[in-house]
């Protein structure tokens, strides 16, 4: 896991989506408005990049999913 402090065990966990392992980021009330953006009621949050070096895993949300828009939160 990328963050090791027990505070965020709560809010950001890994998970396995069709055989990757992707790291999610579960808060409300950004899972809140995701869910609504994308009209998904399951969603569990947003998928962090999986991609890339140190740089960049983990450090931002996934861009196949969210573009370059962040605007939308």
């Amino acid at each position: 896991m990328l963050f090791e402090e027990k505070k965020f065990d709560s809010v950001v966990r890994e998970k396995e989506v069709n055989g990757q392992s992707i790291t999610v980021l579960d808060v409300e009330p950004l899972t809140k408005k995701l869910r609504k953006y994308f009209d998904c009621p399951s969603l569990e949050g947003a998928y962090l990049e999986n991609q890339g070096k140190s740089g960049s895993v983990g450090t931002h949300f996934e861009r196949r999913i969210f573009m370059n828009d962040v605007n939308i939160f």
